[in-house]
């Protein structure tokens, strides 16, 4: 099979490289669109890591693909062992990317699954609309369909998606769908990766460095970074209570160095859609009625 081969999986990668490299300015005016990124947050965020994993797996192809030898047994000598790395059992890999992160969530896996060998059929996410066309118009330009191809949809494109077998579905997203994606799977026994969204808490002791500016300023980017649109960003901060008013203080101080005094006309990120907006204000009122004891 071609894609068994050395040379099918390097000229794939290097497919993806000049994918970017010849569409990087419609690449980013696509997620301006959907998310008003700004330009410099998603060319660190996305751009970046997608070229560094390109770079990786095009230096590292070889030698992954080569041959491990390992022991064997004594009481079957003279035979001898190794471990092979081969391609995963057809139709390919499944990739249903976010909306958070359109280009390097859906690319980034899509990376690995050619190194090894695998097709890829990537499922973008429907809220990203501008990014998931431009996606699908851009693979089928540089791509062969047995390489990679790009299907748009909703929920029930998805549903139908995970009524097939495949070599193994990578899915990024919430808990309660990745429940849905392991629950489809596991009826064609079809394997599966989960990158899930967590809690990433942040803790400021009294005995932290006296100069709570720069903190503050690493708390506000982290949690600002894309909008807070990011599975790995800081999702809540327990300060003690002899500094948390000069920290509070210092997080409103460090947005506004950021995002000046109307975050509108700032750099800063847009939530994905009006609907996510909605939910995530009624979570800030929530918050904002709780009484503390």
């Amino acid at each position: 099979q071609v894609n068994q081969s050395y040379d099918w999986r390097y000229s794939q990668l290097l497919k993806l490289r000049k994918l970017i490299t010849e569409n990087r300015n419609e690449i980013i005016h696509a997620v301006q669109r959907d998310l008003s990124k700004h330009e410099l947050e998603f060319c660190i965020a996305e751009l970046e890591t997608i070229e560094n994993e390109l770079s990786m797996a095009l230096s590292n192809l070889r030698n992954w693909m080569s041959p491990k030898q390992v022991p064997s047994p004594g009481q079957f000598i003279p035979a001898y062992s190794e471990i092979r790395s081969v391609p995963l059992c057809s139709p390919g890999v499944l990739v249903i990317s976010p909306f958070n992160y359109p280009w390097n969530l859906a690319l980034v896996p899509a990376i690995g699954a050619i190194a090894g060998g695998n097709p890829v059929l990537i499922k973008p996410s429907e809220l990203t609309s501008n990014s998931s066309s431009l996606l699908k118009l851009l693979i089928s330009k540089y791509f062969d369909d047995g390489a990679i191809q790009v299907v748009g949809g909703g929920v029930s494109v998805t549903t139908k998606l995970l009524s097939y077998g495949w070599g193994l579905v990578f899915f990024t997203g919430s808990e309660r769908v990745g429940k849905i994606v392991a629950q489809a799977a596991a009826k064609t026994l079809t394997p599966v990766v989960l990158e899930l969204g967590g809690k990433c808490p942040t803790y400021i002791d009294r005995d932290c460095p006296s100069d709570l500016k720069v903190v503050a300023n690493r708390v506000v980017w982290g949690k600002t970074l894309n909008a807070g649109q990011t599975c790995i960003g800081v999702d809540y901060v327990l300060v003690h209570n002899d500094v948390k008013e000069k920290f509070c203080e210092e997080v409103k101080q460090a947005l506004e160095r950021m995002y000046t005094s109307n975050p509108k006309n700032s750099g800063l990120a847009r939530i994905a859609t009006v609907d996510q907006a909605k939910r995530l204000k009624s979570l800030i009122e929530e918050a904002e009625n709780c009484v503390v004891w």
